[in-house]
């Protein structure tokens, strides 16, 4: 599984890059910073490869779907931690889950499923730039200058933050 896999696609703002460990922005480098009127925002999709895994009811063939009960109940667990400020069990579950997800490439590993590994990498790539495009078009003003993997900084007019939102938590309950 050497072989290499690229693929840019250009949103209103920005090119990004497909490749087999997930999306990757190609943007003008420099140092950006929000004037007045507008605002830097982060767009982070916590444990987002394992809670694809879970949405798209993706996991090793061999070890069959009760697996993603597991999952599940380690990802709710871990995002309740950080809902909670439980720093401790926060951090150790988020390597645990994470872990899962890259288990997936390990040849040798219990979990080993290339399958399941490009399932939830092309499909999360695809999915992060569908919600990339949909909040570029609110408002030519908004611009997306940063991805990777889970997520994206975007530079968005302050009078939009409401509707910016919005449209963000609409994407992911519907996603």
């Amino acid at each position: 599984m050497n072989e290499r896999f690229k693929l840019k696609v250009d949103t209103l703002t920005c090119t990004h890059e497909f490749a087999k460990g997930g999306l990757h922005s190609i943007c003008k480098k420099g140092i950006y910073e929000a004037g007045d009127g507008m605002s830097i925002i982060d767009v982070d999709w916590g444990s987002y490869y394992p809670s694809l895994m879970i949405k798209l009811g993706i996991y090793p063939e061999h070890l069959g779907p009760k697996f993603l009960t597991f999952l599940k109940d380690l990802t709710d667990r871990r995002l309740h931690a950080k809902r909670t400020g439980d720093d401790v069990t926060n951090k150790s579950l988020k390597i645990s889950i994470n872990s899962i997800y890259g288990l997936l490439g390990e040849v040798y590993g219990w979990i080993h499923d290339y399958k399941a590994l490009y399932s939830v990498t092309l499909n999360g790539q695809l999915i992060l730039l569908m919600l990339i495009e949909e909040l570029e078009l609110i408002d030519s003003r908004i611009k997306c200058y940063y991805s990777n993997t889970d997520g994206a900084t975007f530079m968005v007019p302050t009078e939009l933050l409401d509707t910016f939102k919005e449209v963000g938590e609409q994407f992911r309950k519907d996603v």
